[in-house]
């Protein structure tokens, strides 16, 4: 019996977007989650008159066709690594970012490839904003991962430290990670010293007491500190605010380490369950 979903949008196969296929279902095996894989197409502009209309819709039918074909590549390489494991596979007309925000809603996590950032109007970037749950960036395959690759958390002190902490330990548990708690003593200008880090971790070391845990404070700025610390790891798990708490949700701090983190990046959002993600494709 599965229990949820993990939602990934396929992107290009040979690069980012079979890194984050792989890592999508990996981690949907490891939950006993359905894999839900979503890839988008849309047509640019539009025509007005009848015939620049119909050729739209030629052009439209052609489109989904090869995302079909897409996802029937996808999945052949998904079956080779997860025989069993359930999957849904669906082509999605509309703006990547758009149709992953929304279906994120009912999936325990949503998982990307591409981590490039360029701009504030970016997919990641703009999922980043906009999901309803946590956010995995992978970013295209990387050399070989330290010797213990860890969990690292850039705790902050945040309105969201027990959100992002949760996630972080829950991975640390079923893959036997060790977790590294990065915090600056007063990361993006906010007040946050050894002591709050401490009492924030303390719940889940008594949660999760198998869980090894290191706690990392640093006096460098925040940015540099995470990227340090992250550099051939896991995962790096940050918080879905900007650089202060009151700023808009996806702000410079979290585009940045989206676009120079050396491993996957975890967005966490604070999620409301709904029906399940292929309900609503």
């Amino acid at each position: 019996m599965t229990s949820g979903t993990v939602l990934v949008g396929l992107g290009r196969l040979g690069g980012a977007g079979e890194t984050a296929l792989e890592w999508a279902a990996d981690e949907a095996h490891a939950r006993g989650a359905r894999l839900v894989v979503v890839r988008t197409y849309r047509l640019a502009g539009g025509g007005e008159d009848a015939r620049t209309a119909a050729l739209d819709l030629d052009l439209l039918r052609d489109l989904r066709r090869s995302a079909e074909l897409h996802l029937v590549s996808g999945l052949d390489r998904l079956r080779r690594r997860h025989p069993d494991l359930p999957v849904g596979c669906y082509a999605v007309e509309g703006r990547p970012a758009q149709v992953l925000g929304r279906l994120s809603a009912a999936a325990l996590l949503t998982v990307v490839g591409n981590r490039r950032v360029r701009r504030i109007g970016s997919v990641n970037a703009a999922l980043a904003a906009a999901a309803h749950g946590p956010v995995v960036a992978t970013g295209a395959r990387r050399p070989p991962p330290a010797a213990r690759p860890a969990i690292v958390v850039a705790l902050d002190g945040g309105a969201d430290t027990d959100e992002v902490l949760a996630f972080a330990f829950d991975r640390a548990a079923r893959y036997r990670r060790p977790v590294c708690a990065v915090t600056s003593r007063t990361p993006a200008g906010v007040p946050w010293v050894p002591d709050r880090a401490y009492a924030a971790l303390g719940e889940w070391r008594s949660r999760c007491p198998g869980v090894e845990v290191e706690l990392r404070v640093v006096t460098e700025p925040a940015p540099e500190a995470y990227l340090a610390a992250c550099a051939g790891q896991d995962l790096l798990v940050i918080g879905n605010r900007a650089r202060h708490p009151t700023a808009a949700r996806s702000g410079p701090l979290s585009r940045g380490l989206l676009r120079r983190a050396g491993c996957p990046v975890a967005v966490i959002h604070p999620r409301t369950p709904v029906r399940d993600a292929a309900a609503q494709t």
